[in-house]
C-alpha cells in the first residue's frame, strides 16, 4: 500500500486520509484532492509539525471535516472537527471512544493494543 500525497504546494503525506461521497473515485484515492478526514500518527520528530504547520495547510481544504492525531507519548487521540462556527478539539483518552462524523468509532484502548508489538 502506498502513501497518498495530497495535492497542493506542500505535497504533504498523511498517515491516512479518506474521501467520501461523489468525489470518492479511484483517481482521488491515490491522490486525494478533496479529503474529508485525515489521520496522522505522531512521532517525536513529526509531532510539532503535524499538529501545527501541517494542520494549518490542511484547514485550507474546504472538504476537510476532521483531522485526527494519534499520540506517540500517551494513549490518546485528538480529534479536530470543523463545524459551522470553526474548529473544535476533543481529546479522547484510553478507556473512551472517539466518535467521528462519518460514523466511525475509535476505541482508544483497542487502537493502541492492536498497534502494540507482540510479546516475545
Amino acid at each position: 500500500m502506498s502513501k497518498a500525497r495530497l495535492s497542493g504546494p506542500m505535497g504533504l503525506e498523511p498517515a491516512t486520509s479518506g474521501v467520501t461521497g461523489r468525489r470518492a473515485n479511484r483517481t482521488l484515492v491515490r491522490q486525494p484532492r478533496h479529503p474529508t478526514h485525515i489521520v496522522e500518527v505522531l512521532s517525536r520528530s513529526t509531532e510539532e509539525y503535524d499538529s501545527r504547520d501541517k494542520f494549518e495547510h490542511y484547514k485550507t481544504f474546504p472538504s476537510l471535516r476532521e483531522y485526527v492525531l494519534v499520540s506517540h507519548r500517551e494513549r490518546s487521540v485528538e480529534v479536530r472537527s470543523r463545524g459551522e462556527d470553526g474548529w473544535r478539539t476533543t481529546v479522547v483518552s484510553e478507556g473512551a471512544i472517539a466518535e467521528l462524523s462519518i460514523g466511525a468509532r475509535l476505541d482508544v484502548r483497542e487502537l493502541y493494543d492492536a498497534a502494540a508489538e507482540p510479546s516475545a
